[in-house]
């Protein structure tokens, strides 16, 4: 997967200016697996702060090792994709003091996407105090049953 690196450079700076907790959302654009300068980065907000102090037994993780999308921002998104003739390419979160790397939780938390979203791919971003260490992409391969890692090239 590559991704233009006015894209990459909107999740970083995403990520950091939400740092210490995850930051969250996805790109849509046009059919095709790259993401190009005419695709778009669509922040979400992470509400599984409100989650976790709302319901502790139900999300036991807070915000720094965890995230929910808002229900209105991914709809919002979904229609905006849907208006355009677009489809949602990629979704992403950081991992705040930590590798970007496919936990468990996050393979959880993706089952079905691609069932929504076909072709959808997940791009995980590797963040400590100002600074991006890492990006890394996953899909789900059909074959294996399972998340499988996806090169990203940022160019």
């Amino acid at each position: 997967m590559r991704i233009a690196r006015a894209k990459a450079d909107e999740m970083y700076a995403q990520a950091l200016a939400e740092f210490p907790f995850e930051c969250c959302g996805m790109i849509i654009g046009p059919q095709g697996e790259d993401v190009g300068l005419q695709d778009v980065v669509r922040p979400c907000r992470n509400v599984q702060q409100e989650l976790h102090q709302k319901y502790p037994d139900r999300f036991p993780r807070d915000a720094t090792i965890g995230y929910t999308m808002s229900k209105e921002d991914i709809e919002a998104i979904m229609q905006e994709a849907q208006d355009r003739g677009w489809m949602v390419k990629v979704c992403y979160h950081s991992h705040p003091n930590t590798g970007a790397y496919f936990s468990q939780e996050d393979r959880r938390n993706a089952e079905g996407w691609d069932l929504w979203f076909p072709g959808v791919r997940f791009v995980v971003i590797s963040a400590y105090p100002g600074e991006i260490r890492d990006i890394q992409g996953y899909r789900w391969d059909d074959a294996a049953q399972t998340f499988v890692s996806v090169p990203v090239e940022v160019f």
